[in-house]
């Protein structure tokens, strides 16, 4: 049962980071006006696009997982950040973010063993 629901706690913000990252990639124009916004366009966008796939990919491995899960943390707390000092808030972003951040943490926790150069046996 518990790697069940780990994994729901892997796909969720897989599924989200996905989306976003597609959404960033293909230039969509919301993507373009907000990166537009904080000064980023448009080579931000790819890079932040980039990590947000790479991210949705390790969390899909369940060898790479928490290191999908860092990326996807580190990632939304920059997010996070822009939200606060830049951005805004809308209820859409909010939820999103929220969802991607929490779930990572979830699995970072569970998972942080298999961190490379960060876990456990990286210090033997």
């Amino acid at each position: 049962m518990k790697n069940k629901l780990l994994w729901i706690f892997q796909l969720v913000p897989a599924l989200i980071l996905l989306g976003t990252a597609y959404g960033k990639l293909s230039s969509k124009p919301s993507e373009v006006q907000l990166f537009s916004v904080l000064g980023m366009e448009p080579t931000g966008r790819f890079i932040i696009g980039i990590i947000e796939g790479l991210a949705a990919l390790l969390l899909l491995s369940p060898r790479y997982s928490a290191a999908g899960a860092f990326l996807a943390v580190g990632t939304m707390l920059g997010a996070l950040i822009a939200h606060l000092t830049v951005i805004g808030f809308d209820l859409k972003h909010t939820l999103l973010l929220s969802s991607v951040l929490l779930s990572s943490l979830v699995v970072l926790v569970a998972r942080y063993r298999h961190l490379p150069l960060l876990g456990p046996k990286a210090r033997d």
